[in-house]
């Protein structure tokens, strides 16, 4: 037994052995060895080359005494290895060069691609591990589909420079590419929108033609100090922004309706047109007439006495309208005229009661209920403490007819206990504690 276990190990040693020395073309292997019964007398051997014409032939291995019946295989697969340097050449770029004598002279770094191009333009039974050059056909070459028929191509108009790359075929133009179709669409962007390759003649076609670029915001509005995009008009606003398309709403709105970026001409436009605003159209009032402004450049309320600031002129109007004079009108408004001194006091100033004079605090200045409240509620809204006085003290409390000498401080209105879920729920965590110790105890 031990001994047959020492020839099978044998039997792979030399199979691994050989298979790296000899090609597996002449190479037979014994197929499935351990499939036969085992024996005493059994020995593992190889030799080759032989040659047999049935599959199924029985090969008896006489070198050692030993012998073993098997059927006998051939491989069909070569180890052989070959790269793709020992075939194609390389160039300076560092490129496999195609070894057929190609009209495309075409190179490229990985050697799949050069192959695929061997099938698709010179051989397409080729095979780089039976590639031989001398027997080979090197001018073989398989036209592409579009040149049959006559049809043009980019070849017949465009030069290639040293990449290999489509040069324009204008003056003056320095595009190139790899691909026709990009060359195409250049030339109808930039020299031709009609541009027709089958139609294409370099005698006859204005070959300086071109088509410029699109107009942008920067190319006609300057900068200030601030990166901010000037208006191009003399603007009595001076008005300037960083985003270009505010500045083109406030042209088309103060300047020009119909306003074009691309049809703009600084030489040919009336720079001095000016839409007035409405409020302009009758006087020429705005509130930077009637207000003053901060170090923050906001306008400050003209009434006396009154520090109300905003960057916005509508707001100093709504505030005007809600605490100095209900009937204010920008246009009409004269400061010699108007009261300066008159304001409307809140609805909470208004001889009213605060929760300050009413509700006392604590050290984390929170209102403390003035009832005898045994929750002890506090809180640092006073809105918050009404609403509590309400729902547990007295469903008719006002802050205005509160009198803490002469109302019922005692009154108290307890919470409604529901009998539910919640109640079963502290049950059955009662439950849940006492199985715990029983098996603690049990442990």
């Amino acid at each position: 037994m031990f001994r047959d276990k020492v020839y099978r190990v044998l039997f792979f040693v030399v199979v691994t052995l050989v298979s790296h020395t000899v090609a597996m073309d002449n190479l037979f292997l014994i197929e499935n060895p351990f499939a036969a019964k085992k024996r005493d007398n059994v020995v593992l051997t190889l030799d080759f080359p032989i040659e047999h014409k049935n599959k199924n032939d029985f090969f008896i291995g006489q070198d050692t005494g030993y012998s073993f019946e098997g059927p006998i295989r051939r491989a069909t697969k070569s180890l052989k290895k070959v790269s793709y340097s020992h075939v194609f050449e390389v160039n300076k770029q560092g490129a496999y060069e195609c070894p057929y004598n190609c009209p495309d002279n075409y190179a490229h770094e990985n050697g799949k691609s050069v192959i695929e191009h061997i099938k698709r333009r010179h051989n397409e039974t080729f095979g780089i591990k039976t590639f031989e050059p001398d027997e080979a056909d090197l001018s073989a070459y398989i036209p592409r589909k579009r040149t049959t028929g006559g049809k043009r191509i980019y070849d017949d108009i465009c030069e290639r420079n040293n990449r290999g790359n489509y040069i324009c075929p204008y003056n003056n133009c320095k595009f190139a590419t790899k691909s026709g179709k990009e060359v195409g669409k250049h030339i109808r962007v930039r020299h031709d929108a009609d541009f027709d390759l089958q139609a294409f003649n370099c005698e006859t076609t204005n070959l300086d033609a071109w088509i410029p670029y699109k107009k942008k915001y920067a190319d006609i509005c300057k900068k200030n100090e601030k990166g901010e995009f000037e208006c191009p008009f003399n603007c009595p606003d001076a008005y300037a922004n960083k985003n270009v398309k505010v500045v083109s709403q406030h042209i088309r709105a103060r300047h020009d309706k119909d306003f074009d970026v691309q049809a703009f001409d600084p030489e040919t436009t009336d720079l001095n047109i000016y839409i007035a605003r409405k409020a302009e159209t009758d006087a020429s009032r705005r509130y930077k007439d009637i207000c003053k402004k901060n170090e923050k450049e906001e306008f400050v309320c003209p009434y006396n006495n009154c520090n109300y600031a905003k960057k916005i002129g509508r707001q100093i109007g709504q505030h005007i309208r809600a605490r100095h004079d209900k009937t204010f009108k920008l246009r009409t408004f004269d400061s010699q005229k108007a009261d300066l001194d008159v304001y409307i006091p809140r609805k909470k100033e208004s001889g009213g009661k605060k929760y300050v004079e009413v509700f006392e605090k604590n050290k984390k200045e929170e209102f403390i209920c003035p009832y005898f409240c045994p929750d002890e509620y506090t809180h640092k809204s006073g809105l918050a403490l009404c609403k509590h006085i309400k729902t547990r003290h007295d469903p008719d409390f006002n802050l205005q007819l509160f009198n803490p000498d002469t109302d019922d401080l005692s009154m108290w209105t307890p919470r409604k206990r529901k009998r539910g879920h919640k109640r079963k729920r502290l049950e059955n965590i009662k439950k849940i504690g006492r199985l715990r110790k029983r098996r603690k105890v049990a442990i």
